[in-house]
């Protein structure tokens, strides 16, 4: 049964295709407008009929160019009115598909996050920050989650892979369709793994590309 409260992850893959435009951005790329982009909608449905809907969409950091695969990834969680015994089922469906095209979909996973998306019980402390190299996280390995984005209507966190020269796969975080310079993938940290008066070393690698 569906847990009260509780964090679910809704990951899957997507490809757009549209005949003559392979390779070409799409226009959710380009405008980034609710009205051309794809949006994940979940349909409680009630024995009275008054279903109630909720949607999150696709936007412009995360949609990829047509023909081209890309991640979509969000969170959700069930109240105590959804959970009622006059609930009769929930779905959930893409809408917003541009007339045309034809939508593949791939690795759909509906999950509550698991171990690799919190600290360790035995020590919290030992990892600041949970799956920080990207290479453990739920959602079939491409869900983003527990990072969250500054602002969300512009752009998501997006775990893409890298062939390095050495033949190594290495996996990392991506945030595109970045606005203001505070626009990052942050983490939120256990306040209790901090002592005070001591020093913390903080290490990462940063890339920063710009479109032309």
């Amino acid at each position: 049964p569906l847990i009260e409260g509780a964090k679910y992850l809704i990951t899957l893959r997507i490809k757009v295709d549209k005949e003559g435009f392979e390779g070409q951005m799409t226009p959710c790329g380009e405008t980034n407008d609710w009205r051309e982009c794809l949006k994940l909608t979940r349909k409680i449905m009630l024995s009275d009929q008054n279903d109630r809907y909720s949607s999150q969409r696709v936007n412009k950091g995360i949609v990829g160019k047509y023909g081209e695969w890309f991640t979509f990834t969000s969170t959700w969680t069930y109240e105590a009115d959804d959970l009622v015994d006059t609930v009769m089922g929930n779905l959930f469906y893409l809408e917003y598909t541009e007339p045309g095209t034809t939508i593949s979909i791939d690795d759909f996973v509906f999950e509550l996050p698991s171990e690799r998306s919190y600290p360790v019980g035995n020590d919290a402390c030992q990892e600041l920050v949970v799956n920080g190299d990207a290479e453990n996280a739920d959602g079939a390995g491409w869900s983003y989650f527990p990072m969250w984005s500054s602002r969300s209507n512009d752009w998501q966190p997006n775990i893409h892979v890298e062939t390095l020269p050495n033949g190594s796969v290495n996996k990392f975080f991506r945030a595109s369709n970045r606005r203001w310079h505070s626009d990052t993938i942050r983490a939120s940290l256990l306040k209790e793994c901090f002592v005070k008066g001591l020093v913390y070393n903080i290490s990462l690698k940063v890339r920063i590309q710009k479109d032309v």
